[in-house]
C-alpha cells in the first residue's frame, strides 16, 4: 500500500505558492518565468505520482473501470515532469544570476542529458526500458530507470558547481537556500528509492520550492514596495553580472526632477497615488522590466543590440510622464528627464554606473529633457570618491599640514598676523587643492575632525614658537558652517586655547559670507560667548554672495576680508573699482577693519593702501609658507616686505 499523504501535502503547499504568485504583480524577468515553470513541473509530477499511487492501491478496481493506457499515460507525464524539475532548477539558478549568452558546448552540457531521458521514455512503450505495467496496470521498474536518476543527479550536481563557481555573485542566504534544495532533493529521492511505498519525492521538492520562494522570491528581497518594480538591489546585481561577463548593455534612466516638490505641495498620500498611476503605466509596457533604484529614479536595461529601441521607448515614456496625471481633483504635471548610457564604454562597474546616474541632473542641458551620458567624465567622480576616502583618514594617516600666509598691517608696516591654511598631501594623488577636498569633507562630516586638527595645530605652533615676540598678534583660523552649528563649538575653541596656555586674543576665527547668511540666529549666541572670552572674528570672502549688511552689522565681527575676486576685477573694470572703493568706505564707517585678499602686484597694493585698507594679504607680500619657512621669515625681520 503506497502512502500518498506526502503527495497530498505537497499539492497543498504548491497550490498556495501558485495562488500567491498569480495574485500579485511579477516583473516579466526570466527568473520569475523559470520559477513558475519549476513550480508547475513539481505540481504536475506530484499530482501524477499521487494518481499512480491511488491506482496501485486500488489496481483491481481501477483496471476494471479505466483502460490500462490511462495508468501508462499517468506514468509518462510523471517521468517527463519529474525529470524536467531538476532541469528547471538548474535553469532557475542561471536565471537568478542573469547569465545570458552561453557557448554551444555549454548548451550541449545542459541539453544532452535531458534529451537522453526523453529518448529512453520514447522507447519505453516498446522496450519497457524505464517502466512497464502488468495486466492490472500496476507499475514495475524497468532496467534503464537508474539512468533517469543519474541524469537528475547530474543536473543537481551541475547546480552545485554553478553555485560554487558564481558564489561571489550569490548572497549568503541565497547560497544556503540553493544548497538546501539539493540536499533535500537527494535525501527524499534516496528515501523513496529505498522505500518505494513512501511517496515523498514530490513533498521534498515542494518543500525546496517553498524555501526558495520565501528566501529568494520574497518581495522585500527583489521588489520595491511602493510600485512593485524590481528594486535597486536587483538592478545592481543585474549590471554587475553583465559587466562581469563582459556583455555590453544599454541603460535607460528616468528621473522625476520635482519629486520632493510635488510631495511637499500635494502631500504624501497624493504622491503615493501618483506613483501608483505611474507604476500602472510602466506595467502596461509589455516585456519592459523596470527597476526603481530611488524614489525618483527608474531604470531600464537592454542588451547593446537593443539600444535604439530602448532610446525610442525612453522618449515615449518621457512624453507620457510630462502629460498631466489626474489625481483626485488635481491635474499633476511631472517634470522628468531621460538619460541613456552604454556600458562598459561610459562606466565599467556597478558603482560607477550609479555615480553616473547621480551626475545626470547636474550635467544636462536645461532645454533638453533627454541626454546621452556618453562624454560625462566618470574619472571626476572616481577622483571625488578617492578623495572622500583620503579625507576620512587624513588625520590618522598624517596627510595634513597647516601652512601660514602672512598678513601685512598698513599701520604698523609689518606682518602682524597670518591666516592658517590647511593642505592635504596624498602619496598617490599628491597635493590636493582645498577647493577640492574641503567641500567633500563638509559633505561627509569629516570637516569637524579637520577643523579640530587645524585649531590644535595652530595653538600648538603659536605656543611653542612664541610668535608674538616677532610681532604676530593673532592667527586666523577658518570655521566651516558645520563647525558653527556644533553645540560644543565654544568649549572646543576655549579648551584648545587654554590647553596651550594662550590668550584668547591670539586666535581670530573666520566665517565666510555665504555661511553668515545661512546660519540660524542661535549661532550669534555662540559667537557672543566666544567674543566675551576674548576671541575675535573676521568675515571671509566678503563680496562673493548676496551680502546681508544688517546681519553683518549685528554680528560681532572685527575684520571684513574682501574676496580676491573683487580685488582682481577692480583692476579690470571701472564699475567694479567703484564697488571696491565704496565697500572699503562703508566698512570703515561701520568701525570695522578692512583686509584685502589676493593682492598680487605693487599697483594693487598701493591703490588699496590709498583707499584706506587696514590689512593686505596676497602673493605680493608672501605666499602661504610652511611652519619653518614662516618662522625663518619672522626671525629674519619680515624679509620680503615691500
Amino acid at each position: 500500500m503506497k502512502n500518498i499523504w506526502f503527495d497530498l501535502s505537497a499539492i497543498f503547499v504548491l497550490t498556495v505558492i501558485l495562488i500567491t504568485y498569480y495574485t500579485k504583480y511579477n516583473a516579466p524577468i526570466l527568473q520569475n518565468k523559470v520559477l513558475v515553470i519549476l513550480v508547475w513541473m513539481n505540481y504536475i509530477s506530484t499530482a501524477m505520482d499521487m494518481a499512480a499511487g491511488i491506482w496501485d492501491n486500488n489496481s483491481f478496481f481501477a483496471s476494471r473501470h479505466f483502460p490500462i493506457w490511462t495508468s501508462e499515460l499517468v506514468q509518462y507525464v510523471y517521468f517527463i515532469a519529474r525529470n524536467l524539475t531538476t532541469v528547471c532548477y538548474m535553469l532557475y539558478i542561471l536565471a537568478t544570476l542573469d547569465i545570458g549568452r552561453r557557448s554551444f558546448k555549454q548548451w550541449l552540457a545542459y541539453a544532452v542529458p535531458a534529451g537522453i531521458d526523453l529518448l529512453l521514455l520514447a522507447v519505453t512503450p516498446f522496450t519497457g526500458a524505464v517502466f512497464y505495467l502488468d495486466e492490472l496496470g500496476r507499475y514495475h521498474r524497468g532496467p534503464m530507470l537508474p539512468v533517469l536518476y543519474l541524469v537528475a543527479a547530474y543536473y543537481l550536481l551541475l547546480s552545485v558547481w554553478l553555485i560554487f563557481y558564481y558564489r561571489k555573485l550569490i548572497p549568503r542566504h541565497r547560497q544556503i537556500a540553493f544548497v538546501l534544495f539539493i540536499v533535500i532533493a537527494f535525501a527524499t529521492v534516496g528515501i523513496q528509492g529505498l522505500w518505494p511505498t513512501v511517496l515523498i519525492e514530490g513533498f521534498g521538492t515542494a518543500l525546496c520550492v517553498l524555501i526558495i520562494y520565501l528566501s529568494i522570491q520574497r518581495p522585500e528581497e527583489t521588489m520595491d514596495g511602493g510600485t512593485g518594480f524590481l528594486n535597486k538591489k536587483m538592478f545592481v546585481n543585474k549590471i554587475a553580472v553583465k559587466l562581469r561577463q563582459r556583455l555590453p548593455i544599454t541603460i535607460g534612466v528616468v528621473i522625476l526632477e520635482d519629486f520632493s516638490v510635488i510631495e511637499k505641495y500635494y502631500g504624501i498620500s497624493e504622491m503615493e497615488k501618483l506613483m501608483k498611476k505611474i507604476a500602472s503605466y510602466f506595467k502596461s509596457l509589455s516585456k519592459t522590466v523596470i527597476y526603481r533604484i530611488a524614489e525618483d529614479k527608474f531604470c531600464l536595461v537592454a542588451d547593446s543590440g537593443e539600444s535604439e529601441a530602448l532610446s525610442a521607448r525612453l522618449e515615449d515614456i518621457l512624453k507620457r510622464l510630462t502629460q498631466p496625471w489626474h489625481i483626485q481633483e488635481y491635474n499633476v504635471v511631472v517634470s522628468a528627464i531621460g538619460c541613456l548610457m552604454r556600458c562598459p564604454e561610459d562606466a565599467d562597474t556597478a558603482e560607477d554606473i550609479m555615480e553616473l546616474i547621480n551626475m545626470a541632473e547636474g550635467n544636462r542641458n536645461r532645454n533638453d529633457s533627454f541626454m546621452d551620458m556618453h562624454g560625462l567624465d566618470i574619472s571626476v567622480v572616481k577622483r571625488q570618491r578617492t578623495i572622500e576616502t583620503i579625507v576620512k583618514g587624513a588625520v590618522e594617516n598624517g596627510l595634513l599640514e597647516v601652512v601660514y600666509q602672512p598678513i601685512y598691517s598698513i599701520e604698523k608696516k609689518c606682518f602682524t598676523s597670518a591666516e592658517a591654511l590647511l593642505r592635504l598631501n596624498d602619496p598617490e594623488l599628491g597635493n590636493i587643492s582645498p577647493a577640492e577636498f574641503i567641500p567633500i569633507a563638509e559633505r561627509n562630516g569629516s570637516i569637524i575632525k579637520l577643523g579640530q586638527f587645524v585649531m590644535d595645530s595652530v595653538c600648538h605652533f603659536v605656543a611653542d614658537n612664541h610668535v608674538q615676540q616677532y610681532g604676530i598678534e593673532y592667527v586666523e583660523v577658518n570655521l566651516s558652517t558645520i563647525e558653527l552649528l556644533q553645540d560644543n563649538l565654544v568649549a572646543n575653541v576655549t579648551d584648545c586655547i587654554h590647553k596651550y596656555g594662550l590668550r584668547a586674543e591670539q586666535i581670530n576665527l573666520e566665517i565666510t559670507e555665504s555661511a553668515m547668511d545661512t546660519l540660524p540666529e542661535n549661532v550669534d549666541d555662540k559667537l557672543g560667548r566666544l567674543i566675551s572670552k576674548g576671541v575675535t572674528f573676521s568675515l571671509d570672502d566678503y563680496g562673493t554672495g548676496y551680502s546681508n549688511v544688517s546681519r553683518m552689522i549685528a554680528l560681532p565681527l572685527s575684520i571684513i576680508k574682501l574676496d580676491k575676486s573683487i580685488v582682481q576685477e577692480a583692476f579690470e573694470s571701472d564699475s567694479m573699482k567703484v564697488v571696491l572703493d565704496n565697500t572699503v568706505q562703508m566698512v570703515r564707517l561701520l568701525d570695522k577693519k578692512v583686509l584685502a585678499e589676493g593682492v598680487e602686484t605693487k599697483e594693487q597694493a598701493e591703490y588699496l593702501i590709498d583707499q584706506g585698507c587696514d590689512y593686505i594679504q596676497g602673493f605680493y607680500y608672501s605666499k602661504p609658507l610652511r611652519q619653518q619657512a614662516f618662522l625663518d621669515m619672522l626671525i629674519a625681520g619680515g624679509a620680503g616686505i615691500h
